[in-house]
C-alpha cells in the first residue's frame, strides 16, 4: 500500500469554505456555509495519508478525519470519522485512487436496506475539492458536503 499520488501532491495546510447541504430544510435555508481548514500528511514510509479537517455547524466546531492508502494499481481503502456526520464508529471505505480519489462506505438505516456514503477528493486547478454524497439503496446520490480549499 502507498499514499495516493493526488495526496502526495497535496501535502500541507489548506483553508476554504465548507458547504453543508441539509436537504430536509426549505430551499434557501438548506445550504449552510462555514470556514474550514484541512491538513494532509503522510507517514514516514509513504504508506498512508491522513486528512484532518475542521468545519462549523451552529457555531460549534466539528472535526473529521480520513486515513487513506492506495494499492498502487488504482484501488484504495480508507477509514472515515466525522464528529457530526456519523456515530462513534469509523466507517470503512474502498474505491479508486486515480486522477481523483473516489471512496464508498455503507451505513445502516433501521428498517431499510443499507445506505452508502461516497467521498470524492480531487484537484481542480489550484483548488482541492472534498465532496461527500449520501446514496440511497436505489443508487440515487444527493450531495451532502462540499469543501473547497486553497493552500494556506
Amino acid at each position: 500500500m502507498a499514499t495516493p499520488k493526488i495526496l502526495n501532491e497535496s501535502l500541507g495546510h489548506w483553508a476554504g469554505t465548507s458547504e453543508l447541504h441539509l436537504s430536509w430544510l426549505p430551499q434557501g435555508e438548506n445550504i449552510l456555509k462555514s470556514a474550514t481548514a484541512l491538513t494532509i500528511t503522510s507517514d514516514r514510509h509513504n504508506t498512508f495519508a491522513t486528512l484532518r479537517y475542521t468545519w462549523t455547524h451552529e457555531e460549534e466546531e466539528q472535526d473529521g478525519m480520513l486515513l487513506i492508502s492506495a494499492d498502487g494499481m488504482g484501488g484504495c481503502t480508507a477509514g472515515w470519522s466525522d464528529s457530526w456526520h456519523q456515530s462513534r464508529t469509523v466507517m470503512p471505505l474502498s474505491g479508486e485512487a486515480k486522477a481523483k480519489i473516489n471512496l464508498k462506505g455503507f451505513y445502516k438505516v433501521e428498517g431499510h436496506p443499507d445506505w452508502s456514503w461516497r467521498i470524492q477528493i480531487l484537484l481542480n486547478g489550484s483548488a482541492l475539492i472534498l465532496e461527500m454524497f449520501n446514496v440511497s439503496p436505489e443508487g440515487e446520490e444527493e450531495w451532502a458536503v462540499r469543501g473547497t480549499y486553497q493552500r494556506a
